[in-house]
């Protein structure tokens, strides 16, 4: 989530997803009914136990036992301690104008910064919270699935209800600066005026889940996935993950229009190059610049602005949400004449606007016309337009066959959104067979074409075992995609460059923290890069601090330079061992450096062994390898110094 944008936030359980306007049971396996049902017949159950009252279970605590036994990889690993739900606070510990104030005081406005009296009311609220919030009833998952064994064949709930929060935002809030608290003691980056504390950051992090905190559940997603502080468990760590994303996509579904994608910043990049644009997102989806001119605009939940390039204006760069937001008027006039002129993309977007009553009033019989003379044109994104209303019986009765073909001839013209529609189509039996097979295929190809929400999709569909087998890894790392491309994360990042550009070094190294502590390979990279360069923090463990950090974003098979840059701290501190290893795998990672250094240790014999051979071979490589001229040069250069001797 964005820092700023999590203040306001009130984490819902989501029981039906909806894609493009197309809800789907499925997609969670059980509704609200069924819910409801599950929690009435857990309440009854406890009640019977007659249990003590410290040893009660509530309803939703017996809800997160039930788990459905699978073959993900570690089905021998202990329980974890779960949290129980609670009532909301007697008292509002903080409100989200002073988590705003807070936030300035620490670390978004240089000119008011007050960092010793911002870290004491960090702590105060942190304390205040441990006070208001029920402890965590360790053990008690353990108990319950002893004594009750569940049935192979119960349905996962629609959410995993370990700590679900208090529904207010003044408690949200608290739980916000609790994260920030619990940031702040795993980096290390206040040092002196804060100690690092590991183990405190991870008790806080709790804490602040508890409390309704997305990005401390961020936070404990990435510890759970690598063990770091607590124990290593894939299944938490998914389980954590999925409670960030299905309030992104329940929000998602109701703002109705995703952003587009960005790529984050690299500190690394952009310091060797001023002119530097980045292609890393460490998770996200590069875009195919060959295919800008099909980039897609959404418009509410049932389908998408088409944005080409060329047409009937030959400039369609005032085609924007925010020009859409800012001047409607001027917009739509602009979209009316390229109709008129037989644009079809203007016409696909009238059709669309018409159908979803965004900025237009909502007229079904008019956008089937519209949507039907776009598609007669070749838009594609038309089709996807007069799919939905088949497929919801919008202006025209249900017809998920017509719907299905509607869909199909949209897929093949490559339009993303027919794509997950089909899927989702062939997951429910909706005009066709159930086929969750074909269902994966067709989510993984508007995976591919940039949809969206087909990442979520994927994951849910690895994790429940939906046309292929369970896999918590699979699940995870879509989920991972997600996240880093709909919670705000490149924003956060491109806020901390533009302040490191105004010259606010520690502002902006406190804004990477939050994001790398969320578990961003590109966020931590691009702290453990200013680390290694004294941007913000300048005391004596800032190398160790950064070698940390980069070991973690070189985790990350997107950044294989990030080992580079860890082998180069271990080099200049004399382990030439370990530079080595790190440099070998960033080699057969296909990184370029990567391949330079482990030639240049080579012909130099750093390690004992002079072997020239294998040094030609490794410049060669990284020349092949290198995007352009700039890139190749040093290993070119090598390659021609050594031909020469």
């Amino acid at each position: 989530m964005r820092l700023l944008a999590a203040l306001g936030v009130v984490a819902l359980l989501a029981a039906v997803c909806i894609g493009y306007g197309v809800g789907q049971v499925w997609v969670l396996t059980t509704g609200t009914q069924q819910l409801q049902a599950i929690r009435q017949q857990a309440q009854a159950a406890r009640q019977a136990q007659s249990l003590q009252d410290n040893h009660q279970l509530s309803a939703d605590y017996i809800l997160q036992t039930m788990r459905i036994p699978s073959e993900f990889e570690e089905p021998d690993e202990p329980e974890l301690a779960t949290e129980q739900e609670h009532e909301p606070l007697q008292q509002i510990i903080l409100t989200t104008e002073e988590l705003l104030g807070l936030s300035e005081k620490l670390f978004l406005n240089a000119t008011s910064r007050d960092i010793p009296a911002a870290l004491q009311q960090l702590q105060q609220v942190a304390a205040a919270l441990d006070l208001e919030l029920p402890k965590e009833r360790h053990q008690r998952t353990l108990v319950w699935q002893d004594s009750q064994p569940l049935p192979e064949e119960l349905p996962l709930p629609d959410s995993h209800p370990s700590n679900l929060p208090i529904q207010t935002a003044e408690v949200e809030a608290a739980g916000t600066a609790v994260y920030f608290l619990s940031a702040l003691l795993a980096t290390g980056i206040v040092h002196p005026l804060l100690a690092r504390n590991d183990s405190a950051a991870v008790e806080l992090a709790h804490m602040a889940a508890r409390a309704g905190s997305l990005l401390a559940n961020c936070a404990l997603m990435d510890r759970y996935e690598h063990g770091r502080g607590v124990p290593k468990s894939c299944r938490e760590s998914l389980r954590r993950a999925r409670e960030v994303a299905d309030v992104l996509v329940h929000q998602q579904d109701l703002q109705g229009e995703p952003e587009p994608l960005q790529a984050g910043p690299y500190l690394r990049a952009r310091w060797r190059d001023a002119d530097y644009s980045s292609p890393y997102a460490a998770g996200m989806r590069a875009m195919d610049q060959d295919k800008l001119s099909e980039v897609l605009l959404p418009v509410g939940g049932f389908g998408t602005l088409e944005l080409p390039l060329g047409g009937a204006l030959n400039d369609w760069s005032w085609l924007t949400p925010a020009a859409l937001a800012a001047e409607p008027q001027r917009v739509l006039g602009l979209l009316h004449q390229a109709a008129q002129d037989g644009d079809a993309h203007a016409l696909a977007n009238l059709g669309h606007m018409q159908m979803s009553g965004l900025y237009l009033p909502q007229n079904a019989t008019e956008a089937r016309i519209l949507l039907l003379t776009a598609a007669e044109l070749g838009s594609a994104s038309a089709f996807n337009g007069l799919g939905v209303m088949h497929m919801q019986g919008i202006g025209v009765p249900v017809n998920y066959t017509r719907a299905r073909h509607l869909f199909e001839m949209g897929a093949s013209m490559d339009e993303p959104n027919c794509f997950f529609n089909l899927g989702i189509l062939h997951s429910g039996g909706l005009g066709t067979e159930v086929d969750h097979a074909q269902a994966l295929l067709l989510l993984q190809s508007a995976f591919e074409l940039h949809h969206w929400r087909a990442p979520y999709q994927l994951a849910i569909m690895y994790e429940q075992g939906f046309g292929v087998p369970r896999n918590c890894s699979a699940a995870l790392e879509y989920l991972h995609i997600f996240l880093a491309e709909r919670t705000g994360w490149v924003y956060d990042m491109l806020s901390a460059v533009d302040a490191i550009d105004s010259g606010d070094a520690f502002g902006a190294l406190v804004r990477m923290a939050m994001v790398a502590e969320q578990g961003s390979s590109l966020a931590q990279a691009n702290l453990g890069w200013m680390l290694a360069h004294g941007q913000g923090y300048n005391a004596s463990d800032r190398r160790d601090l950064a070698l940390e950090l980069h070991l973690r974003a070189g985790a990350n098979p997107h950044l294989p330079q990030e080992l580079v840059e860890a082998g180069l701290l271990l080099h200049a501190d004399g382990e030439l061992e370990r530079s080595a290893s790190l440099w070998e795998v960033a080699a057969s990672r296909g990184d370029v450096e990567g391949q330079y250094l482990t030639g240049w240790l080579a012909e130099q014999g750093v390690l004992g062994t002079v072997d020239l051979s294998l040094a030609k071979e490794r410049y060669r490589q990284a020349v092949a390898m290198s995007i352009d001229e700039h890139e190749a040069i040093a290993p070119f250069l090598a390659l021609m110094a050594l031909h020469i001797k």
